[in-house]
C-alpha cells in the first residue's frame, strides 16, 4: 500500500514537473527573454519550494508557483474537502482532517523535493545534448 501511494504521487507528481518545465521554457524562448534555463533549473533543485524574494528568477518563479497550485489544489484542498465531509458525516472531530491534511502536506513536499531533484539531474542531460 505505502509502495502504491509512493509511487502514484511520484508519477503524478513527476508528469505535471515535467508538463510545468516544459510549458514555461516554451513561454520564454518564445518571448526571447534572455534567461539561463540550465542555472534556474539548478536553483529550483536546491529549493524546490522555497521562494527567496529577489533572488529567484521569474523563470524560477513561475514553476514554483504552479508547482505550489497543483500540490494545493490535488494534494491539499480537494483531500481536505472531502474528508471534512466524511468527518462531518461520521461525527469525527473536525481536526482530524487538518492533522491527516499535514501529514500529507509533508509527505508530498518532501516527494516533491526529491522528484525536483531527479528531474533537475535528467533535464540538464537533455539541455546539454542539445548545447
Amino acid at each position: 500500500m505505502r509502495n502504491i501511494l509512493i509511487n502514484t504521487t511520484d508519477n503524478f507528481l513527476c508528469y505535471s514537473l515535467k508538463k510545468i518545465v516544459a510549458k514555461t521554457e516554451q513561454k520564454y524562448k518564445k518571448s526571447n527573454l534572455k534567461e539561463d534555463i540550465e542555472t534556474a533549473l539548478h536553483h529550483f533543485e536546491q529549493n524546490p519550494l522555497g521562494c527567496m524574494i529577489g533572488l529567484d528568477s521569474q523563470f524560477e518563479k513561475s514553476i514554483k508557483i504552479k508547482i505550489k497550485l497543483i500540490i494545493g489544489i490535488f494534494f491539499i484542498a480537494l483531500p481536505l474537502l472531502a474528508m471534512s465531509a466524511l468527518a462531518i458525516m461520521f461525527h469525527l472531530p473536525l481536526e482530524l482532517p487538518f492533522l491527516i491534511m499535514f501529514a500529507i502536506a509533508l509527505f508530498v513536499s518532501q516527494r516533491t523535493e526529491v522528484i525536483a531533484k531527479r528531474y533537475v539531474q535528467m533535464r540538464s542531460l537533455t539541455l546539454h545534448h542539445h548545447s
